[in-house]
């Protein structure tokens, strides 16, 4: 009987075993699942991340083509529970095709002993003969082949991130949703390259303004602001609301 045991025992370490060599297990502490819709296919991508080792692993788990038709890069599903915003936001940039860096107002907040260092794994799986799933480890020059970068983040970057989205969302617009929950803004430096700053908001009273001026006047705004910034009129008020990057 007991040898028995002992043998279940070790079948069921080495199936556990033999799985981590296909998605990392050990040290994952955060996990989460991003599903988005870009030319006419569906992909499934699983994030796991270990904060202790700094390591996070986005793999290409489930490719197929879509039924009907939506918008490139279109959040369909997600499920993220606790995995840095850092995380989250550097995965979206990448699932987006863009690139991002961090304004110098966010680091200024971070001293570079606070900063972290993340060691990104981009791969996709396979099935082998047996039907197992197995990563890839070839170089490739986008992110459903295998790709490590190393990435620091400043210490605000580092809060948890809980969400689930069940219906398709623009990934642009969840993503800049995300963001302003944070106090952050996306502003855009080129097509491919996005700076995440803090936001700032600035109120003018313009009680007295005909509404010919005032139409002048938020014309004249826009030269003064980035292509991000928002610019909106409250009636009620009369005032306009600018928010924008702080450093702007």
């Amino acid at each position: 009987m007991l040898r028995l045991l002992f043998l279940t025992f070790f079948i069921i370490v080495f199936s556990f075993s033999q799985e981590n060599q296909t998605i990392p297990l050990k040290g994952i502490e955060r996990i989460g699942d991003i599903t988005i819709y870009k030319n006419g296919i569906i992909y499934k991508y699983r994030i796991l991340e270990n904060v202790k080792g700094r390591k996070v692993f986005i793999t290409l788990i489930e490719e197929t083509k879509s039924k009907r038709k939506y918008k490139n890069y279109t959040i369909l599903k997600a499920d993220i529970q606790n995995l840095s915003l850092g995380t989250v936001l550097y995965a979206l940039s990448k699932l987006m095709d863009k690139n991002i860096i961090i304004s110098e107002d966010l680091w200024k907040t971070t001293t570079k002993q606070e900063s972290k260092s993340y060691k990104f794994t981009f791969q996709k799986q396979e099935t082998e003969e047996e039907g197992t799933l197995k990563s890839t480890e070839t170089e490739a020059k986008d992110i459903s082949k295998a790709q490590v970068q190393n990435i620091r983040f400043p210490d605000y970057l580092s809060a948890p991130v809980i969400f689930v989205i069940e219906r398709p969302i623009s990934a642009y617009e969840f993503f800049n949703t995300l963001l302003k929950s944070y106090n952050l803004i996306a502003v855009k430096v080129t097509k491919k390259l996005i700076k995440i700053s803090f936001k700032d908001t600035l109120e003018i009273d313009v009680g007295n303004y005909s509404e010919n001026s005032l139409r002048k006047l938020l014309l004249k705004l826009k030269n003064y602001v980035s292509p991000s910034a928002e610019i909106v009129y409250d009636r009620d008020l009369k005032r306009i609301i600018i928010t924008d990057a702080k450093e702007n």
